[in-house]
């Protein structure tokens, strides 16, 4: 029999001590394609990536019971949909301890789910976000299980977050993230850094709650304009 194709898929299990953790780390589960088909009237896209979680510590004092088990992954949101889980971590818990976990950033994210379990095989029903710090999601989260998680019938089966995403079908399209143009290093989420940028004329005069600060150019009176509420307003 020739072989024409193979696929070859790791798996890893590793054991370390964290301050007098064991911790379990699992294979992180498949990837998503990064970038879709491109036959007409369909969605080109590439996916965020899942985040992926490192070893966690034991910060300080909490709640958390001795001699439990633990079991979690983390997801990244970006603010349209959601990633797959990324690595899955176990650790079996000491008394009155919390726990700080810590994955890698996703470029253009807009925040985490922190999904847990306390099953085997694990169950994950239930997670918590992660908090934001000047409005930039934080890559870390403190468990400490005071708080009441939320509660969902399981982790993503599939990958609906985009850093970039165009669909055909709705005419609907963004990109997460920083885009610079004439540059490599974008400082702000539209950086042109050469050339001139252009608003054309459009036809429509709404201005609603929707498209708040949105301008246009009036080619008829030869003016800039920005809807403020719902009211277009002459930029001077």
């Amino acid at each position: 029999m020739q072989i024409t194709r193979q696929h070859i898929q790791g798996f890893a299990v590793g054991i370390a001590a964290v301050v007098a953790i064991p911790v379990l780390a699992f294979a992180a589960r498949t990837a998503t394609p990064l970038v879709s088909n491109l036959f007409p009237n369909s969605q080109l896209y590439v996916n965020l990536p899942a985040p992926v979680l490192s070893l966690p510590t034991a910060p300080g004092s909490g709640s958390i019971t001795a001699g439990g088990t633990l079991y979690f992954e983390v997801t990244a949101l970006d603010g349209q949909g959601e990633t797959i889980g990324g690595n899955q971590l176990g650790t079996t818990t000491i008394g009155s301890s919390a726990l700080q976990l810590t994955w890698g950033a996703v470029q253009g994210a807009t925040g985490y789910r922190v999904y847990f379990s306390t099953s085997t095989p694990q169950a994950f029903l239930q997670y918590f976000a992660a908090t934001s710090t000047s409005g930039a999601p934080n890559a870390y989260y403190t468990f400490t299980s005071t708080t009441t998680p939320t509660y969902v019938s399981g982790l993503p089966a599939s990958n609906t977050a985009y850093s970039f995403n165009a669909n055909q079908s709705t005419g609907a399209g963004w990109f997460m993230g920083k885009f610079g143009l004439g540059t490599s290093s974008p400082a702000v989420a539209l950086d042109v850094a050469s050339g001139t940028l252009r608003a054309y004329s459009v036809s429509t005069t709404t201005c609603n709650a929707v498209i708040d600060g949105a301008i246009f150019y009036n080619a008829t009176d030869k003016h800039l304009y920005v809807c403020e509420a719902t009211i277009w307003q002459i930029i001077k």
